[in-house]
């Protein structure tokens, strides 16, 4: 199917007339029909919508994205939790401080080490879930709601098995 995409793309890079498109031409086409540079365009969109959202909890998609862990994986330590999202140890840490300053997040010493801790949600962590869930549904509805639900159904299929 990617082969058969990609001669259509070139096939493209022809005017009707079998004329050969300008070099700005063939550019335009390339990048509109890049599947980087449109999966690029639509993250940044659902990023600025899910942000937009978070403000009114208080809450940034990195600490959003630590407390979500936090809260589907009680007891991880800061490492483990930076792991599953290829984050730096200071931007885990940074998240990790502000969710904790903010009564979400408690850490807690981890048996057998004296340097690592676990992380786990407080009772205002787990009352604010319900909510960060919602958002989660709510923006995904505003950009899969434009399309067919078998299409939607089927995008998120294909973009999981991407993530290999």
């Amino acid at each position: 199917m990617l082969i058969l995409q990609m001669q259509w793309l070139h096939v493209r890079l022809l005017h009707s007339n079998d004329e050969p498109m300008t070099t700005s031409e063939q550019t335009r086409v390339t990048r509109k029909n890049s599947f980087g540079w449109l999966i690029q365009r639509v993250a940044r969109q659902v990023e600025t919508e899910m942000s937009e959202r978070l403000r009114q909890l208080d809450i940034s998609i990195p600490q959003f994205a630590v407390l979500m862990t936090v809260l589907e994986t009680p007891g991880l330590s800061q490492a483990a939790i930076g792991e599953g999202f290829a984050m730096p140890a200071y931007a885990v840490s940074r998240a990790l401080d502000t969710l904790q300053d903010q009564g979400l997040i408690v850490r807690r010493g981890a048996e057998g080490s004296r340097r690592a801790h676990e992380i786990h949600p407080t009772s205002k962590g787990l009352e604010l879930a319900p909510q960060l869930r919602q958002a989660v549904v709510d923006v995904n509805a505003s950009f899969t709601g434009r399309l067919d639900p078998d299409d939607a159904a089927n995008l998120v299929k294909v973009l999981r098995d991407l993530l290999v």
